[in-house]
């Protein structure tokens, strides 16, 4: 909490579909996005400020309680909204403006930054996050991270994603198999060819990282 003379601070997360104008199938990426940002809404409802909304377009924004958080909720909107590719830009600073229902409706430094990242994050081939929090201990080693992370999911095939996925929830190989209706050998091999155990445990590391810088 930010003392009565010290501004407000958040962290702006602000997202958009890659190349969303050449979809075949707008309309329906539409409902998919609507349906993903209220279930993430929903899900992660004690770590959002201002709920995630549609901005403009195929894009939306909102704030959140720590960087840690902001970088859970975006990796947690690309799962549900796979395969379409992301580009978020999360900005950290402070905040002109009182808190309002909708982010749309307020201002201030981390809402730039948001901005200037994701015009980043737009420049770049395929799925991107751009960190932009001016604190440089936090925002060299965390986009190197998310640069490495981005290049290695985007190589994933269906079946790999969604063995990724069920490995994830489930925890173990047989678990993910038995969710799955296959063998825990099939398990593993897409597990390998996709280097998701060490895409999890790089990304597990991502955030426990940001988890120690305050915004």
């Amino acid at each position: 909490m930010a003392s009565q003379d010290a501004p407000l601070r958040g962290i702006c997360l602000t997202s958009d579909i890659v190349r969303s104008r050449h979809l075949a199938e707008r309309g329906a990426a539409q409902v998919k996005l609507e349906t993903a940002l209220a279930r993430v809404n929903q899900e992660h409802r004690r770590t959002l400020v201002v709920p995630l909304a549609i901005t403009l377009g195929d894009e939306w924004q909102g704030l959140t309680t720590d960087v840690a958080a902001a970088l859970v909720i975006d990796f947690a909107l690309r799962r549900s909204l796979y395969p379409l590719q992301l580009a978020s830009g999360i900005g950290v600073g402070a905040i002109a403006t009182a808190l309002r229902k909708r982010s749309v409706e307020m201002d201030g430094e981390c809402f730039h930054r948001a901005r200037a990242a994701l015009e980043q994050a737009q420049q770049r081939r395929g799925s991107s996050t751009v960190l932009a929090s001016a604190v440089r201990d936090l925002d060299e080693p965390a986009n190197a991270l998310l640069l490495l992370l981005h290049a290695i999911s985007d190589r994933w095939t269906d079946k790999q994603h969604e063995t990724y996925v069920a490995f994830r929830r489930h925890g173990t190989e047989a678990a993910a198999a038995a969710a799955l209706d296959v063998s825990q050998p099939t398990v593993h091999q897409s597990l390998a060819g996709a280097m998701a155990k060490p895409y999890a445990e790089a990304y597990d590391a991502l955030i426990a990282f940001a988890g120690r810088f305050a915004a």
